[in-house]
C-alpha cells in the first residue's frame, strides 16, 4: 500500500468509527490530514475526505473560535472546481449542516462584525452550488449587522458595505425586484462616502469599480456616477500620508477606472484614470518594482484617451511614457513584453498621426521583440501579436512589401488560435485577422480571402460581448467594410443593404470625439451612396451627404483623411446635383472637391484623382451655368482645364486611369477652343 494510501485509510477509518468523536479530535489524527493534504495530489476522493474531516472536527466542537468550517469549505470549493458533478453527488448534505453551523456561530448577537461578515461570505459560497436564493437573503442579513457593528472600525466597514452592495445588486439580477436594486444604490453610496479622506481610498475605490460598472448599466443614476468620479479625483489629490504603497494602490485605481470607462463609455472615467496614473508614477520612486507597472498602465490610459479625443499631444505623451517603461523593465522581468507590445501599438498610432515612417519601423521590431518574449502559453500572447499584426500591415501600405502582409495575415491568423472562445477579446483577434485578410484579397484578387474575411467579420460580431460598446462599433464598422467589398465583386444589393445597416449601427456605437467615428461616417456615406445608385431613393443620398457632413465635422484641418473625406463629399453633393437639377449641390461640390486638392500634399497617390475630379466638376459647373445664361463663367472652363493637366502631369504612364484622365482632358480642350 502506497503512502497515499496509507494516510487515506487512517483519516477514512476514524470518520467511519462508531464513536469518531475521539478519532478525529485526537492530534494525531489532524497530522494525518495535514501529512495527507500535503503529501500527495489532491485528487476527488482526498479532497472529498479533508472536506468531510476538517466538516466534522467543527461539528464536533463548534464555536467562534473554531475556523475549520472554512477549511472544510475549501475543501468542497476544490471538489466542485475539479469534478462539479461529483461534487453535486457528494457534497450537498454537508453544505446544508454547514449552513447551519455557520448560522449558528452568528446567533449570538455580541459577534463581532468580521465573523458576521465571514460568516455571510462562506453562505454566498455555499449558494454558488446550492442555487437556494434564501442563502443570499441570509447574507444580506449578515452583512446589514456587520454593518451596524463596524463602525469603530472603518476598514472593516468599508469592506463590509462593499460585499454588501455586490450581494443586494446580485440579489436584483437573480430576482428582478427593483427594491434589491434601490437598496444597492444606497448602499453605494455609502461605500463611496466611506471612502473619501482615507489614505487607502484609491484601494477602496478600485476594489468597487467593478459592482459600480453593473450598478451602473443597470440603474443609470448620474448622480451616483458623479459621486463616484468625485471620490476618484480626491483620492488622487488628497495629502499624501507618508503610505509607501501609494504609487501601487493609485496605479491600481488606474487600471480599474479605465476598465470602468470600457464597460460605461463615461469619459470623465477615463480623464480620472489617467490623472491616477500619473499621480502614480509621480508617487514611485526609480528604485521602486511599482515604476513599471505605473507606467505601463499610464501609458495604456494615454492611448485609449487619444482613441477618443484625437489629441496628438496625449499619444506623444504616450509614447514617451511607454519608453520609459520598458526602459525600466530589464530582460527577463515579466512585464517587459506587455510593455513592449504597448510601445508597439503607441507608435504605430503615432506615425499613423504625423506620417513618419521611421515610427512605424520601430513598431514592427517593438512588437517582434514583444512576440518573441512571449511563451506560447501566456494569456497576453494573442494581445501581442495582433498589435504585431496591425503595425504589419501598415508598414507593408508604407513599403508596398507584399512579404509584410503575407506575414500580417499569418501572425493575426496565431492571433486568434491564441485566443480562447469564451475570451472577451476574441471579438477583437477575430475583427484584426477579418481587415487583414480583406487587405489581402484586394491585393491578390483572390475571392477565398475576400469570402473567409466576411466570415470572420460575422464570427467578430457574434463574438462581441453585449455591455462592450467600444468592441461592438469596432467589429461592426469593420464588417460594413469587407460587404461592401463583397458587393464590388458580386453586385449583390443585399449584401449591400446589409453593408449599410452595419455602418449605421457601427457610428450609433462610436461617441462624438471617438478618433474612429470619422472614418466610420465616411463609409457609410460611400455605402449609401452605393446603395442609392442601385434604389435611385432620395433618401439614402440625403443620409449619405449628412454623414459626410458630420466626418468632415469631426477631423481637424491638416488631418490625413481630410482631403478624401472632402472629395467624397463633392462627389454625392455632384449626385444630388443630377438628381434634383439644383445647382447650389453642384456649387458646393466644387468648392469640397478645391479644398480636397487644397489638403493634399504633392506627391500623395490620390492626388491625381482630385486633381481630375475637381476639373470634371468644374466643366459641369461651366456648361450647367452656359445653359442657364449665367455670364463670366469661362473662368470656371479655364480653372477646370488647368486642374485636368495637372491631374494628368501626376499620373504615371502604367496607371489605369491615365487614358480616362487624358480623355478628359481631350474633352475640356476641345471645350475651351
Amino acid at each position: 500500500m502506497s503512502g497515499r494510501d496509507e494516510l487515506l485509510a487512517a483519516v477514512q477509518d476514524r470518520l467511519l468509527a462508531r464513536d469518531p468523536r475521539p478519532l478525529v479530535l485526537a492530534e494525531d489524527a489532524k497530522r494525518d490530514a495535514e501529512a495527507l493534504a500535503t503529501g500527495c495530489d489532491p485528487d476527488i476522493e482526498v479532497t472529498w475526505t479533508l472536506g468531510r474531516f476538517y466538516w466534522m472536527r467543527y461539528h464536533l466542537r463548534p464555536g467562534p473560535q473554531n475556523d475549520e468550517i472554512i477549511t472544510a469549505l475549501n475543501y468542497f470549493d476544490d471538489l466542485y472546481a475539479t469534478d462539479p458533478e461529483t461534487g453535486a453527488q457528494l457534497a450537498p448534505d454537508a453544505f446544508r449542516v454547514a449552513i447551519g453551523e455557520a448560522d449558528s456561530a452568528v446567533f449570538d448577537s455580541s459577534a463581532p462584525a468580521e465573523k458576521l461578515h465571514d460568516a455571510a461570505l462562506d453562505l454566498i459560497r455555499i449558494y454558488d452550488y446550492l442555487l437556494e436564493p434564501a442563502l443570499i437573503e441570509r447574507a444580506i442579513s449578515l452583512l446589514n449587522r456587520a454593518a451596524t457593528s463596524a463602525h469603530d472600525s472603518p476598514f472593516d466597514r468599508y469592506t463590509v458595505l462593499e460585499d454588501l452592495a455586490g450581494m443586494l445588486l446580485r440579489y436584483h439580477e437573480i430576482t428582478g425586484d427593483t427594491g434589491w436594486l434601490a437598496a444597492t444604490t444606497r448602499v453605494a453610496r455609502e461605500v463611496i462616502a466611506a471612502a473619501h479622506g482615507d489614505h487607502l481610498s484609491p484601494t477602496y475605490l478600485s476594489e468597487f469599480a467593478g459592482t459600480f460598472a453593473r450598478l451602473y448599466r443597470q440603474a443609470g443614476d448620474t448622480g451616483l456616477l458623479d459621486s463616484f468620479i468625485g471620490a476618484c479625483r480626491d483620492a488622487v489629490t488628497e495629502p499624501v500620508h507618508d503610505d509607501p504603497h501609494r504609487a501601487g494602490r493609485l496605479n491600481n485605481l488606474c487600471l480599474e477606472l479605465r476598465g470602468l470607462f470600457l464597460r460605461i463609455s463615461e469619459p470623465a472615467l477615463l480623464a480620472e484614470s489617467v490623472r491616477a496614473g500619473r499621480a502614480a508614477v509621480a508617487a514611485a520612486s526609480d528604485d521602486d518594482p511599482e515604476l513599471g507597472r505605473c507606467l505601463y498602465h499610464l501609458g495604456t490610459a494615454l492611448l485609449s484617451e487619444y482613441e477618443q479625443a484625437g489629441d496628438v499631444g496625449v499619444i506623444t505623451e504616450a509614447a514617451r511614457v511607454m519608453r520609459r517603461a520598458v526602459a525600466v523593465s530589464p530582460a527577463g522581468d515579466p512585464g517587459r513584453a506587455g510593455r513592449l507590445s504597448i510601445l508597439g501599438a503607441v507608435l504605430h498610432t503615432l506615425s499613423q498621426r504625423t506620417g513618419d515612417p521611421d515610427l512605424l519601423t520601430e513598431a514592427v521590431r517593438v512588437g517582434r521583440e514583444a512576440v518573441a518574449a512571449t511563451p506560447a502559453a501566456d494569456p497576453h500572447r494573442a494581445g501581442h501579436l495582433h498589435n504585431l499584426g496591425a503595425g504589419l500591415q501598415s508598414l507593408f501600405e508604407s513599403t508596398g512589401d507584399t512579404g509584410l502582409l503575407t506575414e500580417a495575415v499569418q501572425v493575426m491568423r496565431d492571433a486568434v488560435a491564441a485566443t480562447p472562445e469564451a475570451d472577451p477579446d476574441r471579438a477583437r483577434s477575430l475583427t484584426n485577422l477579418g481587415v487583414v485578410l480583406k487587405r489581402a484579397a484586394d491585393r491578390t484578387g483572390d475571392a477565398g480571402l475576400l469570402a473567409e474575411a466576411v466570415t470572420v467579420q460575422r464570427e467578430a460580431v457574434a463574438a462581441v460581448r453585449d455591455d462592450h460598446r467600444i468592441n461592438r462599433g469596432l467589429c461592426l464598422g469593420n464588417l460594413a467594410s469587407v460587404l461592401s467589398e463583397l458587393y464590388q465583386h458580386t453586385g449583390d444589393v443585399a449584401v449591400l443593404a446589409e453593408a449599410v445597416q452595419a455602418g449605421r449601427d457601427s457610428v450609433v456605437l462610436t461617441a462624438i470625439g471617438e478618433t474612429s467615428r470619422a472614418a466610420r461616417q465616411n463609409h457609410l456615406a460611400n455605402a449609401l451612396r452605393e446603395l442609392y445608385k442601385r434604389t435611385g431613393e432620395l433618401a439614402l443620398l440625403e443620409e449619405a451627404i449628412q454623414a459626410s457632413r458630420e466626418a468632415l465635422a469631426s477631423v481637424p484641418p491638416g488631418h490625413t483623411d481630410r482631403a478624401l473625406y472632402l472629395d467624397n463629399l463633392g462627389g454625392q453633393l455632384q449626385a444630388l446635383f443630377r438628381k434634383t437639377g439644383e445647382m447650389a449641390p453642384l456649387r458646393e461640390s466644387v468648392l469640397a472637391r478645391t479644398e480636397s486638392v487644397a489638403a493634399c500634399p504633392e506627391g500623395h497617390p490620390n492626388r491625381a484623382e482630385y486633381l481630375s475630379n475637381l476639373g470634371g466638376a468644374l466643366l459641369i459647373l461651366y456648361w450647367r451655368s452656359e445653359e442657364i445664361g449665367t455670364e463670366g463663367v469661362t473662368e470656371l472652363l479655364d480653372d477646370g482645364v488647368q486642374a485636368l493637366r495637372n491631374a494628368v502631369a501626376v499620373t504615371t504612364a502604367d496607371h489605369p486611369g491615365r487614358a480616362g484622365r487624358l480623355n478628359n482632358l481631350g474633352v475640356a480642350l476641345h471645350a475651351l477652343y
